[in-house]
């Protein structure tokens, strides 16, 4: 009979009550072997370049240690996390589990994506909010239309970096880091972890 792997439970990793309470509204229980390799260096506060495909349990492993780096926060001035991702779909997948995670810490998020009504996202982003989650050209051309920079930046995560590479994002990420006037933690996702990458 074949020994059934031990996987590690949410309790097991001393979350704050708000995020665990927030992780039982979507029904995480048990960390996926990504995240169970992921979460804990993510919340040591270490930088990371990990190889995952795309899925629930990669956003799950960059979310939940995000969200409780904010809620261990006294209150700081603008956006805590910064989310880079290619597309709309996934800025706004990310988005909603932000949301729904992050319910009982209060936590806010937007998704600054190339399907978005420019003039909201610009209000979202003057917000105040703690998590921008973002397609690189759009949010660039939003920031700079605003000037804004990101000064208390606590995690910085590049998702999907060799699917960015071939969209040819790699110009607006880095003019993207030109605003990030402090230095982050920073997690960076590929499935392939080739030279570019």
């Amino acid at each position: 009979q074949k020994e059934k792997v031990r996987t590690l439970k949410f309790e097991e990793l001393n979350l704050s009550p708000e995020i665990m309470s927030g992780l039982h509204d979507v029904h995480y229980s048990e960390l996926t072997e990504l995240q169970e390799q992921v979460i804990p260096a993510i919340l040591e506060g270490n930088d990371a370049l990990i190889k995952a495909s795309n899925g629930t349990s990669k956003i799950g492993s960059f979310v939940v240690p995000a969200l409780e780096t904010i809620n261990k926060e006294e209150d700081a001035e603008g956006p805590s996390v910064l989310i880079l991702t290619p597309n709309p779909e996934e800025s706004n997948e990310i988005d909603e589990l932000v949301w729904a995670m992050g319910y009982h810490a209060q936590i806010e998020c937007a998704s600054i994506d190339l399907d978005g009504e420019t003039e909201e996202q610009k209000k979202a982003l003057q917000s105040g909010i703690e998590v921008v989650v973002g397609n690189p050209g759009s949010l660039i051309d939003i920031a700079n239309d605003l000037r804004f920079v990101f000064r208390n930046l606590k995690l910085l995560v590049i998702d999907s970096a060799d699917e960015m590479l071939s969209l040819n994002l790699e110009g607006k990420i880095k003019d993207i880091i030109k605003r990030v006037l402090c230095d982050p933690q920073t997690v960076i996702y590929s499935e392939k972890l080739n030279e570019e990458v």
